[in-house]
């Protein structure tokens, strides 16, 4: 259950697609270790190579190093129309990719900023869930792990010499080409494994997936540290609450929400919490305004309340049908009536007509309403 309110809220939510089969795989050993290129669990690779998803609009109002960024997946349900909150990271910084020598970084009303990441330098990642970074416009929301990594990869490849990239382009052949890229990514692999363990990658850990020397930024609540478990910096819900969106439940982009009032729930131990959306009425038709209230006020989701505003007009109509009068009180009384056939004008020939005989409809404003206008 979903319904949207106002505030100025800044958390996030965010689906996460069928690229990964699971969250977490329950193995004794990571299932992304030694950087599988099948397909392997969501938590691994968090804990590997941090949290790095793509994002279709900037997010103005997302508070790097506050903004909490809470994770969906469909779970073990066989299609989407549920899924399960399954954990949160903190939001490092916002990622925009771009050729070289093209600045395309930018400050919004909120403060937060973007960083310019070079697809030159991410040519030569090692990632799974989106592939190569590449496209120039992209942007990517990242924990702290994962802005470590990329910025310690962008340290690496400057001291390669020749430079990787002038010797990529350079290169004649497919075959050549894909060698120096290989190379890139062996080059990333060792980065990646350096920070976890700058001595060298140890005995595989039962717990975590990996045995790893590296602080974490992230802290897990109070409240929540029976409930949760920290994995690298994604906070990992051990019982993850129910996500229902009607009539689906998956959903591009990133959504504005409250998240203090979903972990409270979970604290509580509701395992079908309802979600707080942030309402920008200033961007919103009235329908979607009527429908946003009518869900927040009668406690129901967005779905059924979509369908009450669609219903409402059918009714009103058949009532008039049938009986010629609909009043609602306290709000005002539609009825038929008869026009007498008139003189007019066509628009677009400006000839005179006689517009026929019709019936229409009329509303007169109940008192209680045009009193509540007046004040």
């Amino acid at each position: 259950m979903d319904v949207l309110s106002k505030g100025k809220f800044s958390d996030g939510i965010l689906w996460v697609g069928g690229a990964y089969e699971e969250i977490f795989c329950n193995l004794e050993r990571s299932c992304a270790i030694p950087f599988k290129t099948g397909r392997h669990c969501y938590v691994h690779e968090a804990i590997w190579r941090g949290c790095c998803l793509k994002i279709p609009e900037f997010p103005n109002w997302a508070i790097p190093g506050e903004t909490r960024i809470f994770l969906v997946h469909k779970g073990n349900y066989k299609n989407t129309s549920r899924g399960r909150i399954f954990g949160y990271f903190v939001l490092e910084r916002i990622e925009i990719i771009q050729p070289e020598n093209r600045a395309i970084i930018k400050k919004y009303k909120s403060g937060a900023s973007s960083v310019p990441i070079s697809n030159h330098d991410t040519l030569f990642e090692h990632r799974f869930a989106y592939g190569h970074r590449l496209k120039p416009g992209s942007i990517y929301i990242v924990d702290a792990l994962s802005a470590q990594v990329t910025d310690t990869f962008k340290k690496e490849l400057d001291k390669v010499t020749p430079p990787i990239w002038p010797a990529y382009i350079a290169t004649v052949g497919a075959g050549a080409q894909l060698l120096i890229r290989k190379n890139g990514e062996n080059l990333f692999r060792n980065v990646v494994c350096k920070i976890h363990a700058p001595g060298g990658i140890g005995p595989i850990s039962v717990i975590t997936g990996i045995s790893s020397s590296r602080i974490s930024k992230g802290k897990i609540p109070s409240g929540l540290s029976s409930l949760a478990k920290l994995r690298g910096e994604l906070v990992v819900f051990n019982n993850p609450p129910l996500f229902v969106n009607c009539p689906d439940a998956a959903f591009r982009g990133l959504r504005r929400m409250d998240g203090d009032s979903l972990i409270d729930q979970i604290i509580k131990g509701n395992h079908n919490p309802i979600i707080h959306y942030y309402l920008d009425e200033e961007k919103l038709s009235d329908r979607e305004i009527a429908i946003a209230r009518i869900a927040e006020e009668a406690k129901v989701n967005r779905s059924l309340s979509q369908r009450i505003i669609s219903i409402v007009p059918e009714i009103i109509a058949d009532e008039l049908k049938s009986k010629g009068i609909f009043m609602l009180r306290g709000f005002g009384t539609f009825k038929v009536v008869d026009r007498k056939a008139r003189a007019g004008i066509n628009p677009k020939t400006r000839a005179k007509i006689t517009i026929p005989a019709q019936k229409a409809v009329r509303f007169k404003t109940a008192k209680k309403l045009k009193n509540k206008v007046k004040t």
